[in-house]
């Protein structure tokens, strides 16, 4: 969340307002998976990863569009290693919620078993 948080207060000046939008609605949807996953159910844990997957597909599209350059300038510089980090942070943030799914058994292996 760090991350969105120091995106956030750059792109309000450096970015176009999508791009802000973006970052704003992706830490709501962030928080709400924060509050609502359960680790224990591989249904959560999925459309949790899918929801991130769509973040961080749309993200990086956004990312593209806006042709962040490392050497404009220190801000564009500092925005786009945000950016790196950010993107870095949802494909470990979905590896590890890959781990979590892959420890949890199988309800149909327990009832085909009785």
């Amino acid at each position: 969340m760090k991350y969105f948080d120091g995106l956030l207060q750059l792109i309000s000046t450096n970015c176009s307002s999508s791009f802000h939008e973006l970052i704003s609605s992706s830490i709501e949807k962030i928080n709400s998976i924060k509050s609502n996953i359960k680790l224990s159910d591989k249904s959560s844990i999925c459309s949790s990863k899918d929801v991130i997957s769509l973040i961080r597909t749309q993200f990086k599209k956004e990312f593209n569009e806006q042709e962040i350059i490392p050497s404009k300038s220190d801000s564009d510089l500092k925005l786009f290693e945000l950016c790196k980090m950010t993107l870095a942070t949802m494909r470990i943030l979905c590896t590890s919620l890959d781990e979590y799914q892959m420890k949890i058994p199988n309800d149909n292996q327990h009832h085909h078993s009785k």
